[in-house]
């Protein structure tokens, strides 16, 4: 376990690891990521957030996505705050093309005093800077019951930079966003999003899973994805309701 990071996690509301993947494995992931955005070129939501590309379920979408989702320096510390038995919230990506990119701060969950309700973990395709639109935070900010004013700059935001590689984990309670790119080339990223296993996820994973993509599936990655969050009622009565079983592993 990574001690200083879940300190860090607990206690600023976000830690970064650096250098956390690379060489043949970040091209791999940038190839990925490259592809959904060409293979889904004309889906209309790919652009609906003007200045971005957008990725959705991205889980589904490629075996080397469920292998992020897993990654251990992260799921040891997703565990740690969320419980050993969190799952996906939502696998999505948000790249920003240059021009875009600029966020309001913002939280991704309502707030809930001492209790955090999900991770998110921001992973950098492409080198985070101050040009092309690197995450904004506000360090504390997590444990602050009122929220951000709207497109207000407040005074101690920190940028988070960091080369190809580096992974930001952040308690959702704390205000973020998204930088503008000021450079004439995209920059991209991925948002894995963890949440406690009582939390409604984004997505309906179980259902959205197909036999290819679960073939190889791990119990962690069965895990994830809710199917052991799932509630039975009178199965029998209700075969026609139920979500596709999770492979045996």
């Amino acid at each position: 376990m990574n001690e200083v990071a879940l300190k860090e996690l607990r206690t600023q509301g976000y830690t970064v690891l650096y250098d956390l993947f690379g060489g043949e494995r970040l091209e791999a992931l940038r190839d990925a990521l490259d592809t959904v955005y060409r293979d889904e070129a004309h889906i209309p939501r790919q652009t609906a957030e003007k200045g971005c590309l957008r990725g959705y379920n991205l889980v589904r979408r490629d075996a080397r996505f469920r292998e992020a989702l897993q990654e251990p320096a992260v799921v040891e510390l997703v565990d740690a705050i969320l419980g050993d038995n969190c799952i996906l919230h939502s696998f999505e990506s948000r790249s920003a093309l240059p021009g875009g990119g600029q966020q309001s701060l913002h939280r991704d969950m309502p707030y809930v005093e001492n209790t955090p309700l999900s991770i998110n973990c921001v992973w950098m395709l492409d080198d985070f800077t101050k040009e092309n639109g690197a995450t904004r935070i506000r360090p504390g900010s997590h444990a602050a019951p009122e929220g951000p004013e709207p497109n207000k700059v407040y005074d101690d935001e920190l940028l988070i930079t960091g080369a190809a590689g580096t992974v930001i984990l952040f308690n959702t309670h704390m205000w973020h966003g998204g930088g503008h790119n000021h450079t004439d080339t995209i920059r991209r990223a991925f948002h894995v999003h963890y949440c406690r296993s009582w939390v409604k996820p984004q997505r309906d994973h179980p259902r959205s899973m197909d036999e290819e993509s679960l073939k190889d599936a791990t119990p962690l990655l069965v895990r994830l994805l809710g199917y052991h969050s799932q509630l039975e009622v009178e199965v029998a009565r209700n075969d026609h309701q139920r979500v596709p079983a999770p492979p045996t592993v």
